[in-house]
């Protein structure tokens, strides 16, 4: 490698942390955050997700509330779908996922550290009549994606307001 592109890579390297990346692993959660504890829903599928999530980027996750650093409640989460779009014979041609999300984040000692608030995405699904065959399978692999997405979207957040 010629001497040009060391400086470059270097110079790049050096940019990418002050742009606001972070490898996937790495939450940027401060120390004294943690452990975290995640209260959800015996339902919830957003909870479970950020607990992995956490644990994936080796957070410490609490078993305990009272002996976390911060506390993750998830007090509502929906999930449901629309049609988007029928063709002349009125099949649905496409179709859009939905998932919304209510949830804060408090410190140990009570404080709101993320208000209450409400995050949503959404999936478009194409319905092609010529494939017909797992479109099941493809509505619950995007509905497990919409969940792993708002795990990320929430510690993002999170992530944001501690700094």
């Amino acid at each position: 490698m010629n001497t040009g592109r060391r400086i470059l890579a270097l110079a790049l390297a050096t940019l990418l942390p002050a742009c606001g990346f972070h490898l996937r692993g790495d939450l940027g959660l401060p120390a004294q955050r943690m452990p975290v504890y995640v209260k959800a829903p015996a339902t919830s599928r957003v909870g479970p997700a950020l607990v992995r999530r956490l644990a994936a980027a080796g957070v410490p996750v609490s078993t305990d509330p009272g002996a976390a650093g911060m506390v993750i409640q998830v007090f509502d989460e929906q999930q449901d779908s629309r049609v988007v779009a029928v063709n002349q014979a009125g099949k649905v041609v496409a179709s859009e996922l939905r998932l919304r999300v209510d949830y804060r984040v408090e410190a140990r000692a009570g404080g709101e550290l993320v208000p209450r608030q409400t995050l949503r995405l959404a999936r478009e699904q194409i319905n092609p009549e010529i494939e017909v065959l797992g479109k099941a399978e493809e509505a619950a692999l995007m509905r497990k994606d919409l969940v792993a997405d708002m795990a990320d979207r929430i510690l993002q957040q999170v992530r944001v307001r501690l700094r």
